[in-house]
């Protein structure tokens, strides 16, 4: 018997007012070079036409598999389609992102042949106009590791699920949900997988095309960006109580994010905002035993985090709100 015969692969894709990506989405993914699959489509109430489209595809297809729920948020869309999913592998996906081509037979093959948990390729970015941006690889080679000894290593890479395949026995076993977050939900699902994950295969080669939008909660600026700290906070309990901490590994986490989420601040328009979202930051990074942090974490990135925190009157200006934002418009694909 085939692989193609004997494993069968479940998309999972929250969908909310989607209508503009979400043919080029769902058609990434059924035109694969590997046919055994469903997907899932979740509507999140949409208020577009994206709950026609999926009938659509419904009605002409019986490999998709359309739900509907009033608007209750992606966590809770992805929840509600892993409790469908009949796969023995699981993908998830963005409604606005896309599969590369001819991709997922590799992924299968490679899962099957080294028993992976996980396996995961690059991806790359694309803006609202098509335009690709930057290739986003991983922290290691091509080949297959031992997850427990390598944990750290992976958790330090990208979070984004659609370029990883998942072993639906390791996902369902443990009962790996998504945890009910605004952002960085993405971040405490894969340190979750993490946990679990005893083999990872890692390809490199770009499997998934992840789109960058300006009006994305991922790349809006405001309040929002402390649910890191409340994602990684709950990531850190999850491993607590199942006797799994690593000081080590959660010191280096919340340097790395919170490090990137500080250079968003200045980007909040709001001032009384900025200034809450910097203090909350600040403490954080003041909690942070910095001896634990590795050699790619001091020295210049210490540095600069800290003359953020000691200059916060410049940083926190409207002044450099103004630069920082003309700045990142320049960037559109990041």
């Amino acid at each position: 018997m085939s692989v193609e015969n004997a494993k069968k692969v479940s998309f999972i894709m929250p969908v909310y007012n989607a209508a503009d990506y979400l043919r080029q989405n769902v058609d990434s993914i059924l035109n694969q070079d590997y046919q055994n699959i469903e997907v899932i489509l979740v509507d999140d109430g949409s208020s577009d036409d994206s709950a026609v489209i999926i009938k659509e595809y419904m009605k002409n297809d019986n490999r998709v598999v359309g739900l509907f729920q009033e608007n209750s948020g992606a966590p809770a869309a992805r929840n509600n389609g892993m409790d469908y999913a009949t796969g023995d592998y699981i993908q998830f996906v963005d409604s606005d992102d896309y599969l590369a081509d001819n991709v997922l037979r590799k992924m299968v093959e490679a899962a099957e042949q080294t028993e992976a948990d996980i396996v995961m390729g690059w991806y790359d970015t694309v803006n609202e106009a098509g335009e690709f941006g930057k290739t986003v690889t991983l922290p290691v080679e091509a080949g297959t590791y031992n997850g427990p000894e390598l944990r750290e290593t992976f958790s330090l890479a990208t979070s984004v699920p659609g370029n990883k395949l998942l072993s639906a026995r390791m996902v369902k076993e443990n009962e790996i949900y998504f945890a009910d977050l605004r952002q960085a939900q993405d971040l405490n699902y894969y340190l979750r997988l993490l946990l679990f994950a005893q083999k990872i295969t890692v390809l490199d080669t770009v499997v998934y095309h992840y789109r960058v939008r300006s009006g994305s909660i991922s790349h809006s600026y405001s309040l929002v960006i402390l649910e890191t700290i409340k994602s990684i906070e709950d990531a850190e309990a999850f491993y607590k109580e199942r006797n799994a901490y690593d000081s080590h590994l959660f010191t280096n986490l919340k340097f790395k994010h919170y490090t990137f989420q500080l250079q968003k601040v200045p980007q909040i328009k709001n001032k009384a905002d900025r200034k809450q979202a910097f203090a909350a930051f600040k403490q954080e990074f003041k909690r942070l035993d910095s001896s634990l942090l590795l050699p790619q974490f001091k020295g210049k990135a210490l540095l600069i985090n800290r003359l953020k925190l000691v200059l916060s009157p410049v940083y926190n200006s409207d002044l450099y709100t103004n630069y920082q934002t003309k700045k990142a418009k320049k960037n559109v694909v990041s």
